[in-house]
């Protein structure tokens, strides 16, 4: 594993043991150049992996992901080897709980006000992900992935902001397994594996797939439409479902679908296709999605509240 190259950064504010630096917007941090750590290319000012293209793994020294950097577009990071894991610390609990358990942690800010994201070197087994974790926080290796710095937020914000740590921790599979097990959205054995979600459509009908998605581009079915994802594309053509009697979207690239809402929240960016799963939305991103509807679908605040109410159950 490479140590940490000074000349990248330029440090500001030491705190304790860890380090507040600022990346040159040009430069992707010295830590995630290893034999264990990839790249891909994403869209600018998205989450999404370049659209048109399939989607290629490159070293993070690698001059194609710095130049793609240099044109303005983001970039994400994974493990191929499962030997390198990220995690979106998207709530206060699941922050305090690594910050406990491994003081020499390493973390950058993500585009929103208080949410982190963790990166972990395994001394021992490797993982295999992603695994959900509640809040709409995620453990990932491939095939999940996390953007970093210089990447900018969908709503504008660059990621790393704020990165705090001298380098990459080494830990041990177990003990990661023993922090985060408390917060799998289920019960999954302690394997490191990402859990099977079934997904359910509010009881409420206050939205309607057929009203959000236009199914003009997918090909009828019976009560199904399939075709490619209207975001991120398909080299099948056939990676997206939408279910007008269940009310129910699904992605077959990523394992992930949902309801109307959680369409809009990836339409629009609130999140990644690849997060939405059951408790993705919640709080600020559960708000923002129904600000949306109400805006585009019409959809009633009182009715909201309703749908609150049953994504809580």
């Amino acid at each position: 594993m490479n140590s940490r190259n000074n000349s990248q950064e330029n440090i500001t504010e030491r705190n304790n043991t860890h380090t507040h630096i600022n990346i040159p917007p040009t430069r992707i941090p010295a830590f995630f150049i290893d034999p264990n750590i990839s790249c891909l290319r994403c869209e600018p000012h998205s989450k999404e992996p370049l659209r048109g293209k399939p989607v290629t793994y490159f070293s993070c020294a690698n001059q194609e992901i710095l130049n793609w950097i240099k044109s303005g577009g983001n970039v994400g990071v994974t493990s191929l080897t499962g030997f390198a894991v990220f995690i979106d610390g998207d709530t206060e609990e699941i922050q305090r709980a690594i910050e406990r358990a491994f003081p020499d942690y390493y973390k950058w800010s993500t585009g929103r006000q208080g949410h982190f994201q963790y990166a972990f070197f395994i001394e021992d087994t490797p993982f295999s992900g992603p695994i959900p974790l509640t809040g709409g926080a995620y453990l990932k290796t491939r095939p999940g992935y996390v953007l970093i710095s210089p990447s900018i937020h969908p709503n504008g914000r660059r990621y790393g902001e704020i990165i705090i740590g001298e380098k990459i921790p080494v830990v041990k599979h177990k003990d990661l397994i023993d922090v985060i097990t408390p917060f799998f959205v289920r019960d999954n054995n302690q394997r490191a594996e990402a859990p099977k979600q079934q997904y359910t459509a509010p009881k409420i009908d206050v939205l309607n797939m057929a009203d959000v998605v236009d199914l003009s581009k997918l090909k009828r079915s019976g009560n199904r439409y399939q075709g490619p994802h209207p975001i991120h594309g398909s080299e099948t053509g056939l990676n997206f479902v939408v279910d007008i009697n269940k009310n129910l979207w699904h992605c077959f690239r990523h394992g992930t679908g949902g309801g109307p809402l959680q369409w809009i929240a990836v339409q629009e960016g609130i999140i990644g296709c690849n997060e939405a799963v059951p408790g993705a939305l919640r709080g600020a991103r559960f708000w923002e999605a129904v600000a949306i509807a109400h805006d585009k679908y019409n959809l009633e605040f009182d009715k909201a509240a309703k749908l609150l109410e049953e994504v809580r159950k």
